[in-house]
């Protein structure tokens, strides 16, 4: 169960002192015995296979990101990662930088989109009409994203809110690569989803 992920208080209390900068963060996440398995053009992701979670760790200022993990750590949807943690702080250089601690989640590829649920499957189409850069294998997608819309409709307005909370200094950011799994539920997951405005 997600309400039982465990955050050894060691490692929480490590991260609550003063950051040099992001580096420092990812030096400290591998003396945890932390390995890095994914990284995009802000953040690196650090895993350690006896923990049910992830450490990612923003290298570069992101505010959209930020205000993305504050805004769904409130809210209940299986659509997006649980937040356990996030911490924020400024580094010598005065850059706002965050630190998320996150359920681990697995990526999406043809294996385990084999094991996606139902719903998880129309959640993944619905995003498609959004935007055309994600088509999964060519999943002919229209009708069945609409059908998960129809019956998601609170799903939908908690989606429109964090666009809009963070349009002002971001923009959509649909793609594959966002798309993880929550395993053995098969749900499809919405990761990251907005991109700073360059």
């Amino acid at each position: 169960m997600l309400s039982n992920i465990f955050i050894p208080p060691s490692i929480l209390k490590s991260f609550d002192k003063n950051q040099e900068s992001a580096v420092s963060v990812c030096k400290r996440a591998k003396y945890f015995g932390f390995k890095k398995i994914g990284y995009g053009a802000y953040t690196e992701t650090y895993a350690n296979p006896n923990y049910s979670f992830v450490i990612k760790i923003n290298l570069t200022s992101d505010p959209a990101a930020f205000k993305f993990y504050s805004m769904i750590m409130n809210t209940k949807s299986k659509y997006f990662p649980k937040v356990l943690k996030l911490k924020s702080y400024v580094d010598l250089g005065g850059n706002f930088l965050f630190i998320a601690f996150i359920e681990k989640l697995y990526p999406l590829n043809w294996d385990t989109w084999k094991k996606a649920n139902k719903d998880g499957r129309g959640f993944t189409n619905w995003l498609a009409i959004q935007d055309s850069y994600i088509n999964i294998r060519n999943i002919t997608y229209k009708k069945l994203g609409k059908a998960w819309e129809s019956n998601n409709t609170a799903e939908v307005k908690i989606f429109s809110s964090i666009v809009s909370a963070t349009s002002e200094f971001s923009e959509l950011d649909l793609h594959e690569d966002n798309l993880m799994m929550r395993l053995p539920e098969g749900d499809i997951i919405l990761n990251d989803p907005v991109a700073p405005l360059i």
